[in-house]
């Protein structure tokens, strides 16, 4: 089973990393790591979500409705362990997006 340790991140700013990896069942992770300045260093914040193979943002409730926010690198692997635990023919719903909110 792949966890945290399997993921590969793209640099985007300072302060932000991406990451996405696709799982035998169709289903993928998607991960925003964001580093947050902490006296002399920083913590790492996590945002994850369950996408389609067209990513879009599933909404799956034991996981998330839309994005979860992980402190550590454990609770990412767990929300991974249950991406890949779902069953390729389970019809998630997508999550509804507020797109007014998007800046470029």
């Amino acid at each position: 089973m792949k966890n945290f340790n399997h993921l590969n991140f793209i640099r985007v700013t300072n302060e932000k990393h991406i990451s996405v990896m696709y799982f035998d069942n169709g289903y993928g992770v998607s991960l925003v790591r964001n580093e947050i300045p902490y006296g002399r260093g920083f913590y790492y914040e996590y945002e994850v979500c369950v996408v389609s193979a067209d990513f879009k943002v599933m909404s799956f409730k034991p996981i998330t409705d839309d994005v979860v926010k992980c402190w550590c690198k454990d609770e990412v692997s767990d929300i991974m362990a249950q991406i890949q635990n779902l069953n390729p023919s389970d019809d998630l719903p997508y999550a509804v997006h507020d797109t007014s909110v998007i800046q470029d």
